[in-house]
């Protein structure tokens, strides 16, 4: 077996123990993807075969708690859909900035750590 194998092996384990939640996802052939969801994030972790070795790449991609009713759902679909314009230089930035605000504003004195672990033990519990 290669290392990669064990690897991967070592990680889904430790996934397993800390009793996160992940998916194996393959979207490139060069690649298999550990999905990894946990409160207010995701995580994708490639191993990525580049020929003479294999590289971990990860993402993380971290919501900035702000709850949207579904009016949401039109202008995520007006931004994203296939046929949809490319966004103004504008609405990029109103964007970040509404995101990075809702980052700094914590409505809840308790750490994303603490959260996390409240959120794995209701899970653990089903």
């Amino acid at each position: 077996m290669t290392d990669t194998y064990h690897q991967i092996l070592d990680l889904l384990s430790r996934l397993r123990e800390a009793k996160i939640y992940y998916e194996l996802r393959q979207s490139r052939e060069d690649a298999l993807m550990i999905a990894v969801h946990v409160p207010g994030q995701r995580w994708e972790i490639e191993f990525v075969d580049y020929g003479d070795e294999v590289h971990v790449e990860i993402e993380r991609f971290r919501s900035n708690g702000k709850m949207y009713d579904e009016s949401m759902l039109e202008k995520l679909f007006a931004n994203y859909a296939e046929d949809s314009p490319a966004p103004t230089p504008e609405q990029v930035r109103q964007d970040s900035e509404e995101f990075f605000h809702g980052l700094a504003d914590t409505s809840s004195p308790r750490s994303s750590t603490e959260k996390m672990v409240e959120c794995n033990d209701a899970t653990a519990r089903k």
